[in-house]
């Protein structure tokens, strides 16, 4: 089973590798952050 930090981590990279194909400069961005910002409370 994974760790909630390894969660994070598969999460962020699928958020991005959709944010490259499908949204704007600033949504990029946006959702790189997001999940970053996340792992830092839960790991």
């Amino acid at each position: 089973m994974l760790s909630s930090c390894e969660t994070t981590s598969a999460v962020t990279n699928e958020a991005v590798k959709l944010a490259k194909e499908y949204a704007s400069d600033d949504s990029k961005r946006f959702i790189n952050g997001m999940p970053k910002h996340i792992s830092k409370e839960v790991c």
